[in-house]
């Protein structure tokens, strides 16, 4: 077996991503903890738009009343995996990928490796102590599955180290699918690779080829993903602001600790200076003892072709514990639009065991090449002890999160929205969904500052008296007949009523009506949709399609077509 070869990488990472991920065959069709309810809502509605009523998923009434689907940050369908989910439903499809993108992110770092001419053994470590460690395994397991995207990190870096600007196309299109696949924290990790890379090895080579490649790379991607930057763009300013107040505790002991405690309690929980609870799954990272002790020897072999990794290590170490340092100038930071949406800066770990484990790699390598066999003897030694290791450790993380038994609808009947009185309700948006309900009080930091819709009654059962349906007229409070309702468009019967027809979903630009087949002008009544329309009228129809949606799709389109071109006559 030749480990030099793709063939063999393929099948070793493959052979190793079905051992990891064990724990979750057993339970495929179980629904999991924190986050899932939220991440399964995520693809349950857009495979719904597509599947039920033939449209692109643009709107979600489910939702906080209303609010935008692919303008959302976290909105996930726009992704490799899921054709998965249209196929095979939502729950199980999100499970198969957790094993996709695991395995995607283990080659890509192999392929990385080989590029930056590790020696055979040695180019195996750094993605088994990468995707192996425990940020990917506790992100899934909390139901972060928009965490996926980690696995196009390598393969962007491995891109974006040729140092050719034909290369920096792909990578750059893959930071636009991270985006575009709601990786809103993977996002912002790449960058941060990126750009702190970019400073070091600039710095080494005293040069700014890097800096000028990098900044290519940026720019493609806002073309590539337009599609869905456009249209969030276009909404980003009626939305309710995204504030990141709090300070993250952080220090180099937790910092320590989160990298090496085997303990893997998820109910632990850290407390800032104002009392605000951080849970484990915000710092458990466990690649354990080994790696850092091979990371100091990288320190001490300090050799010329890698300085630029370990410089960028300890850079990012500065990074986290520099918001309890400088905590004004990361509320500056915060104050930048989208980056308070990352939360804790404790999530840049990934971005530090990268960086440690591409060091380690090199370190290693430097004792491959001295042809010694105990050497080798011994790196053989050390990749299975870190396999079986982290596999021990991470791998369990899937049982202790992965236990909710899936619950059936019991009510798939006219469309109404709800609020949750308490905390059990407002986190079962997914099962809410399903009932083809929707949520008024929502799980959600990108929604509509001005929330117009009202809700019909809580989840206890109490009506709210200022409901007056789905469609009325204000004023009168006269309801009128809904003949269709989907996601995109709703048609509503007029009965020769005049006056100002109010449709119960939130307003937001993009809204557009047709009264009798003629386009007229919607107006918001109180932050929901609304028209005139007067006795003579006979059918509305209520239609989201945002202009933004369609510029964003174009220029997206051209990216892709140009770049073929470009590829094609190079």
């Amino acid at each position: 077996m030749n480990l030099n070869k793709p063939k063999t990488a393929i099948l070793i990472f493959l052979f190793i991503t079905l051992i990891f991920s064990y724990p979750i065959y057993s339970r495929i069709n179980s629904w999991g903890m924190h986050d899932w309810d939220q991440h399964l809502f995520y693809e349950g509605v857009p495979r719904t738009s597509i599947l039920e009523f033939h449209q692109f998923p643009l709107w979600n009434p489910y939702q906080c009343g209303g609010n935008v689907m692919l303008a959302n940050p976290q909105s996930s369908f726009i992704s490799i995996h899921f054709t998965l989910t249209l196929l095979l439903g939502e729950v199980i499809a999100t499970k198969i990928a957790i094993l996709l993108y695991l395995f995607l992110g283990m080659l890509g770092m192999w392929f990385l490796c080989r590029q930056l001419n590790m020696q055979t053994v040695s180019s195996y470590i750094p993605p088994i102590i990468l995707f192996l460690g425990g940020v990917y395994a506790i992100r899934m397991t909390v139901g972060h599955t928009n965490w996926f995207y980690l696995a196009y990190i390598p393969w962007i870096f491995y891109f974006y180290i040729k140092q050719e600007t034909k290369y920096i196309i792909p990578a750059s299109f893959l930071l636009a699918l991270i985006f575009l696949g709601g990786g809103i924290h993977p996002f912002i990790i790449a960058v941060t690779i990126l750009t702190t890379y970019t400073l070091f090895t600039t710095i080494k080579n005293k040069n700014t080829k890097a800096i000028k490649l990098t900044i290519l790379l940026f720019l493609l991607f806002f073309p590539f993903a337009s599609i869905k930057l456009v249209p969030t763009l276009a909404v980003y300013n009626e939305m309710l602001p995204i504030e990141q107040t709090d300070i993250q505790p952080n220090s180099f002991t937790i910092m320590l600790e989160s990298l090496t405690n085997r303990n893997s309690d998820i109910t632990q929980v850290y407390y800032s200076e104002d009392g605000y609870p951080w849970s484990l799954h915000e710092y458990y990272s466990y690649i354990g003892v080994l790696p850092i002790l091979l990371f100091v020897i990288s320190i001490i072999l300090w050799k010329k072709e890698y300085w630029e990794y370990i410089a960028a290590a300890f850079f990012i170490i500065f990074l986290i514990l520099s918001q309890n340092i400088f905590p004004v100038l990361w509320k500056f930071i915060y104050s930048i639009p989208g980056t308070s949406i990352f939360h804790g800066l404790s999530r840049l770990l990934f971005a530090l065991i990268f960086f440690i484990a591409v060091s380690v790699g090199f370190a290693l390598t430097h004792l491959e090449k001295k042809k010694n066999k105990q050497l080798t003897f011994i790196i053989i030694i050390i990749l299975f002890f870190l396999v079986t290791d982290l596999t021990l450790v991470n791998s369990s993380l899937f049982k202790k999160g992965l236990y909710i038994e899936p619950q059936k609808a019991v009510s798939t009947d006219e469309f109404y929205t709800l609020y949750a009185e308490d905390k059990e309700f407002f986190t079962q948006q997914y099962l809410t969904f399903l009932n083809n309900k929707g949520i008024w009080n929502c799980y959600e930091r990108f929604y509509p500052a001005v929330q117009g819709s009202i809700p019909k009654a809580t989840f206890n059962g109490a009506e709210y008296s200022d409901y007056h349906g789905e469609a009325y007229i204000a004023g009168t409070n006269d309801e009128l007949q809904i003949t269709y309702f989907s996601p995109n468009k709703v048609i509503i019967k007029t009965n020769s009523q005049e006056g100002t027809l109010v449709l119960n979903q939130n307003y937001v630009i993009g809204w557009k009506v047709k009264v009798d087949g003629k386009r007229q002008e919607v107006t918001s009544t109180k932050g929901a949709v609304s028209t005139a329309i007067t006795k003579d009228n006979k059918e509305v129809i209520f239609y989201y399609l945002p202009n933004s949606f369609i510029m964003g799709f174009i220029i997206t389109i051209i990216t892709i077509l140009l770049s073929i071109i470009y590829y094609y006559n190079y």
